[in-house]
């Protein structure tokens, strides 16, 4: 399921690949791009109730995290 569809749903666990953050790495100097992915990373993020995994790239991880 994408972090969109999730939204206003729950899960016991949430995994998120940081694929989504690929986007920030080409434009980092436009803060609309920053902004809009911070929310997005906060909606998948606030979707779990026990645990959520972030799984990162070693070559390109987010700058957020």
């Amino acid at each position: 399921m994408t972090i969109h569809k999730s939204k206003g749903k729950e899960f016991d666990e949430v995994i998120i690949y940081d694929g989504l953050y690929q986007r920030i790495a080409k434009a980092p100097q436009d803060p609309r791009i920053c902004a809009q992915d911070l929310l997005v990373l906060r909606v998948g993020v606030t979707r779990a109730i026990r645990r959520t995994t972030i799984v990162t790239p070693k070559r390109d991880p987010c700058p957020f995290l």
